[in-house]
C-alpha cells in the first residue's frame, strides 16, 4: 500500500483541488466500481480532465416513484394472482392476458413471498 500512497501523492500535484475521503465498508461497492471505471479507462494528460459530481441519494431511486393503487392492491397483485392461482383479472382483454402471462414469465413465487428474476438471476424480492 505504500507505494500506492506515494504515487497518489505525486498525482495529486497536478491537481488544483483534490479531496480525500474514507469510505467504510458500506461505500465500497461505489467506490469499486469507480475503480473499476478508472482501470478501463485511459486519459489523454495533453487535456484538462472535469471532475465528475455525483449526487448521492437518501432514498433508493425506486422507492421515489411509487405510487399507491387505486384499488388498494399491491402492484403485484394481479402477477401473483396468475403465477400463484391461475387466474386473470376479472374484464382482463385478451391483449391483457398475453401480457399478464409474459410479464408472469420473470417472477417466482416462494410461499407467499413475490419474487422478481433480475437480468443476472437474482431474485428481487415485490413490496408494496
Amino acid at each position: 500500500m505504500r507505494p500506492y500512497q506515494e504515487y497518489l501523492s505525486t498525482l495529486a500535484k497536478e491537481f488544483e483541488e483534490i479531496k480525500f475521503i474514507h469510505l467504510g465498508r458500506e461505500g465500497n461497492h461505489f467506490a469499486d466500481a469507480l475503480a473499476m471505471l478508472a482501470a478501463m479507462t485511459t486519459i489523454d494528460l495533453e487535456y484538462k480532465v472535469q471532475p465528475v459530481h455525483i449526487d448521492i441519494r437518501n432514498d433508493p431511486a425506486h422507492c421515489c416513484f411509487i405510487e399507491g393503487e387505486i384499488d388498494g392492491k399491491p402492484w403485484y397483485y394481479d402477477i401473483k394472482n396468475l403465477v400463484q392461482n391461475h387466474e386473470y383479472p376479472v374484464g382482463a382483454s385478451k391483449m391483457d392476458k398475453k401480457t399478464l402471462r409474459r410479464l408472469a414469465i420473470d417472477f417466482y413465487l416462494d410461499g407467499e413471498i413475490l419474487y422478481k428474476r433480475s437480468f443476472d438471476g437474482t431474485l428481487l424480492r415485490c413490496l408494496n
